[in-house]
């Protein structure tokens, strides 16, 4: 997020840097946590070129997320040791929760994409974690620019004026509809499960990135910015390219999970 050191333009002094990299270090922990054992026993020069890890599913998520959460707290701190610092206990408190929602929005919403990847099905026949990731996205993407298009085309009546005056019902119909098409035909396609399943996907993430742009709208009004971040400005931030794929992560793995245990993939 574009707030993280407190100067003239307001923001916490939550480190930036720290988090990025402790965020990006949760990820690898994460998916050789979640990917299958390796079938003839550990060996550790074979198992460290192959994509073989513990098959705990999202447990090495929780833990590693928890891992960052509790170095970005400590970090912040220790920095009040430097007197240009140095702040009020509440602001202290208000660093340390901006940084527990920073990896608890970004790294841990995010590396659900990373243990769905990891995932492989129940029998050879399956189609791997790989490909549920990237038929998600690409739902969530056709959600994005179903909901664009039909605004542009039919947009009259506004569907949250106060939040994101931009989005309309209209918008949202279309999107759902788009949504809906394109699980269809990646159900069948490239996931080998039934249309319904693909339909069912589609109205779920459409529905959920939705929540999240709207969401993501609220978190920007609340700050008084424009943009959440310097990265491409006009375009609402870095994370504003995001506000409908993380959310829709978790939505993801749980659809994955769950058909899992219904035997449905």
């Amino acid at each position: 997020m574009g707030a993280v050191d407190r100067d003239p333009g307001g923001g916490r002094m939550t480190p930036r840097v720290v988090s990025v990299v402790v965020g990006i270090l949760v990820m690898p922990v994460a998916f050789y946590a979640a990917a299958p054992p390796d079938p003839d026993g550990f060996a550790f020069w074979r198992d460290v070129t192959h994509p073989y890890g513990l098959g705990v599913s999202v447990q090495g998520l929780w833990l590693g997320v928890l891992a960052a959460i509790v170095i970005v707290t400590l970090w912040r701190l220790v920095e009040l040791l430097l007197p240009t610092h140095r702040t009020g206990g509440r602001n202290v408190l208000l660093d340390i929760g901006a940084g527990v929602f920073v990896q608890v929005y970004v790294t841990f919403m995010a590396g659900f994409y990373i243990v769905l990847t990891a995932s492989s099905g129940p029998h050879a026949s399956s189609v791997g974690g790989q490909y549920w990731t990237l038929a998600c996205m690409i739902i969530v993407v056709a959600t994005d620019t179903g909901a664009w298009g039909t605004g542009i085309w039919l947009g009259r009546h506004k569907l949250a004026p106060n939040i994101s005056p931009g989005k309309t019902w209209e918008g949202f119909a279309g999107s759902i509809v788009v949504a809906i098409i394109a699980g269809a035909i990646l159900a069948p396609l490239m996931l080998h499960v039934a249309i319904w399943v693909g339909v069912v996907m589609g109205v779920l993430l459409a529905l959920v990135g939705t929540a999240g742009d709207l969401t993501e709208s609220l978190i920007k009004r609340d700050l008084g910015v424009k943009d959440i971040s310097s990265w491409l400005p006009g375009h609402g931030g870095f994370l504003d390219r995001l506000d409908s794929i993380l959310p829709s992560a978790a939505v993801a793995y749980a659809i994955y999970y769950v058909l899992g245990v219904a035997g449905l993939r």
